[in-house]
């Protein structure tokens, strides 16, 4: 069954629905239906021509109280017809006196004469289509339906201060940042800020340690020399400037990130070679920049933890672990403890096989 056949087939079993059982369906969806499906023609309200239209809406004349939004949905002419209970000039509610109601009624349902009702119909469609059309622009959701002119994004960008272009060339969706976008454009970033956002996206746990221990290495021009041998002494001051080895204690200038406890096969997505740590990455340095080293940590589940088998699957170093005591129950064992940002290149590289494995049609046999 081709893409074509799938989606005529979903049409007619919409549209037989929407005749069978009027009363389950609203004016608003059902529109937004239609204008997602024929996503290729104007939107409902914008057709500069009849023929261009998606759908025509009308109103029933009935002298009853609206029980409901759809009164009928019919096909004429290989065009679907969406009746109305209210919204129009008939009916109670309506702005003309009750006897017009009645006598375009009794001309449709008595003589089968539909021609006053077509003819308010025409000033039915564009009323109709306009109010939708004015409560369409202004629904942040039913823009999703037409890629090409969703608005509400945009609207959130320049609010926030980003380019959808740029945030486009990422890991991470268009739409995810901008969710997260008060946290991240706020002055000054919170930790929980980020643990709330990355647990929100990956649907983990998530704890974020200030102030990690780590050890940061010296460049050799700052290291302290003796004054010989072509050095010039600097940073030889005893008290002041000396330092002992190529590593100075640090614990203002990195983080660790805690996510888990996972399961086997989401722990394995956030490892150097998994999908996740890319975008994983991509997430802290929208908040952090470049400016802080960060340590990742990821624990992994009792029971997920199975210990490494000759002729098993497990990755030596990566998802294999030694078999330990059986009575001492944790909830959780750690799978990794590394550097992300050390596997930038790793992932680039894998980012760039994925997309050329998408663009390479698969070989016919």
């Amino acid at each position: 069954m081709t893409e074509t056949t799938a989606k005529q087939q979903q049409t007619h079993r919409y549209i037989h629905n929407a005749q069978e059982q009027p009363w389950n369906h609203g004016f608003t969806r059902m529109l937004r239906w239609f204008g997602a499906r024929y996503h290729f023609l104007p939107a409902v309200g914008a057709a500069a021509k009849p023929s261009e239209e998606v759908l025509r809406i009308g109103q029933l004349p009935s002298l009853i109280f609206s029980p409901r939004e759809i009164a009928e949905v019919s096909i004429q002419k290989g065009k679907t017809h969406v009746k109305t209970y209210g919204l129009g000039l008939w009916g109670p509610n309506g702005p003309l006196p009750l006897h017009f109601s009645e006598m375009a009624m009794h001309r449709r349902e008595m003589q089968h004469d539909h021609t006053l009702t077509n003819f308010i119909d025409i000033f039915h469609h564009r009323s109709m289509s306009l109010f939708y059309r004015a409560w369409e622009i202004n629904q942040s959701t039913a823009g999703l339906d037409r890629k090409h002119n969703e608005r509400f994004s945009r609207y959130l960008a320049w609010l926030t201060g980003n380019d959808l272009t740029e945030m486009s060339t990422t890991h991470l969706p268009t739409h995810a940042q901008l969710s997260a976008a008060a946290h991240i454009k706020h002055q000054s970033k919170n930790p929980s800020g980020i643990a709330q956002t990355l647990s929100q996206y990956y649907q983990v746990p998530v704890e974020l340690e200030e102030y990690y221990f780590n050890w940061i290495t010296v460049d050799q021009e700052d290291c302290t020399y003796l004054a010989r041998g072509g050095r010039s002494g600097s940073n030889a001051s005893l008290g002041q400037g000396a330092m002992l080895g190529e590593y100075v204690p640090d614990k203002q200038s990195a983080f660790l990130l805690t996510i888990g406890p996972l399961s086997l096969s989401q722990y394995l997505r956030f490892l150097p070679n998994g999908d996740d740590l890319g975008s994983l990455i991509d997430w802290v340095r929208a908040f952090t920049g470049l400016e802080y080293m960060w340590m990742l940590k990821l624990l992994v589940k009792q029971d997920e933890a199975t210990p490494t088998q000759l002729g098993g699957t497990q990755q030596l170093g990566w998802s294999s672990w030694m078999s330990g005591d059986e009575s001492v129950q944790t909830k959780s064992v750690t799978g990794m403890l590394f550097e992300p940002e050390k596997y930038i290149s790793l992932v680039k590289q894998l980012k760039r096989e994925k997309e050329h494995k998408q663009l390479v049609p698969a070989s016919v046999n």
